[in-house]
Parts: C-alpha cells; structure tokens; sequence
C-alpha cells in the first residue's frame, strides 16, 4: 500500500493500491490494460489485522495472504 501512496508518476502523486473488486475488473481486461506478469497481485482489502486479499493474474484466484508475503501491486489512480 506504501507504494503506492507514496509513488509519483507520469507527473501525478494521487495513485492508491486497488480493491479486490477493481483488482478482478483489472483482471478481467489484463489484456487490454497490458503490463501483468503471471504473479499474485495485492488488493488494498483487508482480511482481519494481518491479512489482504491479493489476485492471481494467470487463472483468476482471489485468497488472502499474510501482509508480509511479497507480491505484486499494481497502482491505480483515485478516483475524484
């Protein structure tokens, strides 16, 4: 999440880590949107004090994950 909200790009500095619901409409259009690799990527949903909810960008799968598990994020801008 700190990636995110602290990443400055393409000269904006609004980027958050997306829901899991946004993550699956992410997944759903992977193809047109580019740039995933095979891996599990982290949701900004959490699952209790010290899980998330991450996304599997080869088949779908959603499951939780221990915060200190290393994954993927891919960053999105907010929504105003």
């Amino acid at each position: 999440m700190d990636a995110c909200n602290n990443l400055t790009y393409g000269g904006y500095s609004d980027w958050i880590l997306p829901a899991k619901e946004v993550l699956n409409t992410m997944f759903i259009h992977k193809n047109e949107i580019g740039g995933f690799s095979s891996a599990w990527y982290w949701s900004s949903t959490e699952f209790g004090s010290s899980s998330a909810w991450e996304q599997e960008f080869y088949n779908g799968n959603q499951n939780t994950s221990h915060k200190g598990d290393t994954d993927h994020v891919r960053c999105v801008r907010r929504e105003n």
